[in-house]
Formats: structure tokens, sequence, C-alpha cells
């Protein structure tokens, strides 16, 4: 298993939101650390994380999908950084 990374921008004023939320919160393992970013842990490659998120948007939205990298910084809570040692 490996981290992805989901990072997007619903551009269209008025979207929903929960279509998107419980597509991601449908891989076994996920923390939401920022307002429009996820983590999920998945044996899926980035692409099929992708195909699966950009599904559920508008042409004009963003998203952005990756691994984890190997080297990483950042500024989030204990918690978030406890899932990620624990899925790392």
């Amino acid at each position: 298993m490996a981290i992805k990374v989901i990072s997007y921008d619903l551009n269209k004023p008025g979207q929903e939101y929960d279509g998107l939320y419980d597509t991601i919160k449908s891989y076994a393992s996920w923390a939401h650390p920022m307002k429009s970013a996820w983590f999920v842990s998945t044996g899926k490659t980035t692409n099929e994380v992708y195909k699966k998120i950009a599904a559920l948007l508008d042409k004009g939205d963003h998203i952005f999908v990756h691994s984890w990298p190997t080297y990483y910084q950042g500024r989030l809570s204990k918690k978030m950084w406890d899932w990620v040692d624990i899925h790392k």
C-alpha cells in the first residue's frame, strides 16, 4: 500500500462536495488534513485514483494526485503525522 495525495479546486460556485467526499472515503484508509487535500492509503496506481476522482469533477475543476514522496516537509497536526507514519 502507498499513500496517494489528492488535491483539488472545485471552481463552479455551489458545487456539492458530498459525492467527492464519499468516493474518497471509499478507500480503506483515508485522512483529510486540509480543506482541499486528502491522503488515501491504497494499492491502486496514481492514475487509477485520478480517474476515479476526476470522473466526479466538472471540466473547469482542478485535480492533482501524486504518490507520497520520499522526502517531504509540512505543518500538519500530530494526528495527521501519526496517520502518515502508520501508512507510509
